[in-house]
């Protein structure tokens, strides 16, 4: 938790969330400043704050990172807390998951429509969305247990009702579910993985080399340069000579 020392930076960011809040969100009820409001705001400003940093060509993720080891610096953390306490002290730590959840489905989705519309164009773009998807695979592996952990503690603290009045199986099946889950998701980890292998040592084959005319022969292709003779009759064709009779058929040949 920060100390008293950054409370008047506290003070300042309230009121800066205040006056944007006032400007971006007019239509937003001035007491509206806690729970997923306040950190739609929060979002929306740093959003707002990307687009003018590009404006201005400056690295926004340099900043941020910037600005975390000065934010550590100034609370005398080395590592960010992870208690209870300052879950708390935060304060919107369910409105912060609801809105990465939704970050999720709209980046998944996004991913999937811009494939569908315009199409993979090159093994390197293949090879770093499999890089993603293997690393989203695995990350995603660990939210099951913690949801399977969450229901198990509140189950037992008698804060979990059931429909059915038999909470202790929901939360039996919901946990045998989600342990399966972990297991097909650790599977797809793996078998994306083996699939980067495979692809490892491919890449764009050369162009292989043709003629390319040039416009002059096109030109001479379609407009002859000189006119046919249309005054020489044609060649008589003669069929071919077979084996078995050496003789030239007499088909072709004019009578004399």
């Amino acid at each position: 938790m920060p100390d008293s020392t950054n409370a008047d930076r506290i003070d300042a960011t309230a009121a800066a969330l205040s006056a944007y809040r006032s400007r971006a969100h007019p239509d937003t009820r001035p007491g509206d400043d806690t729970g997923l409001g306040q950190a739609v705001l929060l979002r929306d400003l740093l959003v707002d704050l990307m687009h003018h940093a590009e404006a201005m060509a400056t690295d926004f993720g340099l900043l941020v990172e910037s600005a975390d080891r000065t934010h550590r610096r100034q609370t005398h953390r080395d590592l960010p807390d992870q208690t209870d306490e300052a879950a708390q002290v935060a304060g919107t730590g369910s409105e912060v998951i609801d809105l990465l959840t939704n970050d999720i489905t709209d980046a998944v989705r996004g991913l999937t429509t811009s494939i569908a519309r315009t199409g993979l164009t090159d093994i390197q773009s293949a090879c770093r969305l499999l890089d993603g998807l293997t690393q989203a695979a695995r990350d995603l592996a660990h939210a099951f247990p913690q949801i399977s952990s969450y229901l198990q503690r509140e189950h037992a603290a008698g804060k979990l009702a059931d429909i059915h009045h038999d909470p202790k199986q929901a939360i039996d099946l919901a946990t045998l579910y989600l342990k399966v889950a972990e297991g097909v998701t650790g599977s797809l980890a793996g078998s994306l993985t083996r699939t980067r292998q495979a692809i490892t040592g491919m890449h764009p084959a050369p162009d292989q080399p043709h003629h390319q005319p040039r416009p002059s022969e096109l030109a001479r292709q379609d407009f002859p340069a000189s006119a046919p003779d249309l005054t020489t009759p044609p060649a008589l064709q003669q069929e071919p000579a077979s084996p078995s009779n050496p003789h030239t058929s007499r088909r072709n040949i004019p009578p004399t």
